[in-house]
């Protein structure tokens, strides 16, 4: 995953959802939707051990839920988030397409190599 830039606001992370869309938060406040405001040194924890959210999606719901102001209800939703994403950057990038040329080939071999990259 890659972290956005923020928007230079001090909404919290649901106000800023609303008014400028999912694209403009951080991976942090991401999170932040789903477990409040009010945890930010949870959120830092978090973010240290998983920057940019690298093996975040690997953690069961048990080992998410010991961050302290997670538990079981907020893991499952933050796990469940993730896996929706998976499959639909899978969905995305798994259709099949006649190949005309090697020139149509190679962009799609790029956008599939691209997808891959950024699921690591």
């Amino acid at each position: 995953m890659f972290e956005k830039a923020s928007m230079k606001t001090n909404q919290p992370a649901k106000a800023q959802l609303i008014a400028h869309g999912a694209g403009s938060l951080t991976d942090r406040q991401l999170i932040e939707v789903f477990v409040g405001p009010k945890y930010q040194l949870m959120l830092d924890s978090l973010m240290r051990q998983y920057p940019n959210l690298n093996g975040l999606e690997q953690l069961s719901v048990e080992e998410l839920a010991l961050f302290d102001g997670i538990g079981m209800n907020k893991a499952t939703n933050i796990l469940a988030a993730i896996e929706l994403g998976k499959r639909i950057l899978h969905q995305q990038y798994t259709r099949v397409e006649t190949v005309t040329s090697s020139e149509a080939l190679g962009k799609g071999l790029i956008k599939y190599f691209w997808a891959c990259h950024k699921n690591i």
